[in-house]
Order: C-alpha cells, then sequence, then structure tokens
C-alpha cells in the first residue's frame, strides 16, 4: 500500500536546472576546462563528486575537484533567489497530505538550498523529512539518498512513490525498490525518460495532481502500473 512519496528537488520541484548548468560551466572555467551545456545537462541530478569525475576524469588531483565543486556552490548562492518554484507544488503536496501520506525529499544539492526552498515556497510544514548529498556516500543513480529518506519517514521502498525528472532518478528508484513517477519538467525528453522504464510520465506538478487518484489506485492495486503518457 502506498503510504509516501520521495521527491526529488532540483527540476522536479523547483526550476534550478538551468541555474545549477550555468554555475557548473562557471566553475569548470575556473580551472580552465570548457563544457558545453548539453554535456553537464546530462550530468544534473548525480552528485558533485561525480560530475567533476566525469568532466575532469578519476585521475584529476582532488584539490583541483574540490576547487571547482566550491567554486560552483559559490556561483549558486549568488543565484538562488532567482529559482522559482514549478507551478502546482504547493497545491500538490497540500492534496497529498489531505490524504494522510508522508513526504520526503532526496536529493543531490546541499541542505542549505533544501532549506531555503522549503521556507520560500512555504512547503517546509508539509515535508517530514529530507536527505542531501552531505547525508550519502553512494549518490543517484544509487538508491542509497531515497533509501535513507524513505527510512527518516518510517516508509519501506515498496510503500512509496519516487518521482524525479531525470534518468538517474529513475534507475535509482528502480534499483531501490520504488514505484517511479517521472516528470517532464527538467527538460530531459519523453524518449529519454520512457528508456528507463518509469511507472508513470507526467508532464509536471500539475499534471501529478490531477492524476494523484488514478496513481493512488493503481499504486496500490495488484495490475501493472506501467502507463505510456
Amino acid at each position: 500500500m502506498v503510504k509516501g512519496f520521495v521527491f526529488d528537488v532540483d527540476g522536479t520541484l523547483v526550476n534550478s536546472n538551468s541555474r545549477h548548468v550555468e554555475c557548473w560551466q562557471k566553475a569548470f572555467e575556473l580551472v580552465g576546462v570548457s563544457v558545453g551545456k548539453d554535456k553537464i545537462k546530462g550530468l544534473i541530478g548525480k552528485g558533485a563528486w561525480q560530475i567533476v569525475d566525469e568532466v575532469l576524469g578519476s585521475d584529476v588531483e582532488k584539490e583541483k575537484k574540490i576547487k571547482v565543486i566550491e567554486e560552483h556552490t559559490r556561483n549558486f548562492e549568488k543565484v538562488i533567489g532567482e529559482v522559482k518554484a514549478f507551478p502546482g507544488l504547493f497545491e500538490l503536496f497540500q492534496e497529498i497530505k489531505k490524504r494522510g501520506l508522508l513526504i520526503a525529499l532526496a536529493t543531490s544539492t546541499k541542505a542549505q538550498f533544501v532549506e531555503d526552498y522549503l521556507k520560500r515556497f512555504k512547503i517546509k510544514s508539509l515535508v517530514e523529512a529530507y536527505t542531501t548529498v552531505e547525508e550519502v556516500t553512494r549518490h543517484k543513480p544509487h538508491p542509497e539518498v531515497l533509501l535513507k529518506a524513505a527510512e527518516k519517514i518510517n516508509l519501506k521502498a515498496e510503500e512509496a512513490i519516487a518521482v524525479g525528472d531525470s534518468v538517474w532518478d529513475i534507475q535509482a528508484g528502480r534499483r531501490g525498490g520504488f514505484k517511479v513517477v517521472a516528470l517532464l519538467s527538467g527538460g530531459i525528453s519523453k524518449e529519454v525518460l520512457m528508456k528507463e522504464k518509469p511507472d508513470w510520465l507526467f508532464k509536471d506538478l500539475i499534471d501529478l495532481k490531477e492524476n494523484l487518484e488514478l496513481l493512488l489506485k493503481r499504486g496500490n492495486g495488484k495490475k501493472p502500473v506501467f502507463e505510456n503518457q
């Protein structure tokens, strides 16, 4: 039986992906590396160390990688105020809570940024717990961050629906044993996301809310829940 949701944050709840891409580009430029937007866009959702490893290579000295990661954080701190919640966020969370379900967040971003979103978008009282990049040693597509978030609200993976916008979110959810909702809000194409076989695919948070009743019925049922929308 579905008892709650575990949501990704960047690209799922807030429109931060493009800002993260820009901040990573500037961070890599600091060490003399030019990286295209598409390259970084495809890595958003993974942990910071994974991103620098894939761009710089695993054999690059640790100090250089730390410099890039710290520069990305400084860059994002300057623009976080420009990040907006996707339409329908508050209303979706309200509807989930009305149904007596729990909400946790599982993200590859930092706690300081999550706290900003919780307060600024007035959803802090609707979220029971969150797990961030600082709390895990293995990052998406490994399911650790999702499993820890579910554990914080006393749910087993099979009792929760994981919601995300990236390939890495879908892979992490499936590997962790969750039912998985994929959203198109992060800018990843439907074709790319569908290759990962999420259980559901919706346009955005508004679309998810409008289909919440059906989703929960299917999620609690015995029939296959995969829907190619």
